[in-house]
């Protein structure tokens, strides 16, 4: 996909890989999470819960 490698952008396809995501979704105020399988719904539940 292009742009996965921009500084900012990150794949996950682990719930662990969460942890990585942690001290950047506090500063963060949009975000797009593309994906609606478990670690994609989790994701987003982390950035706004």
């Amino acid at each position: 996909m292009p742009g996965h490698d921009l500084a900012g952008v990150y794949s996950i396809r682990e719930i662990a890989g969460l942890d990585v995501l942690k001290g950047e979704l506090r500063e963060v105020e949009k975000a797009v999470i593309v994906g609606g399988g478990y670690v994609g719904l989790e994701a987003g539940r982390s950035a706004w819960g």
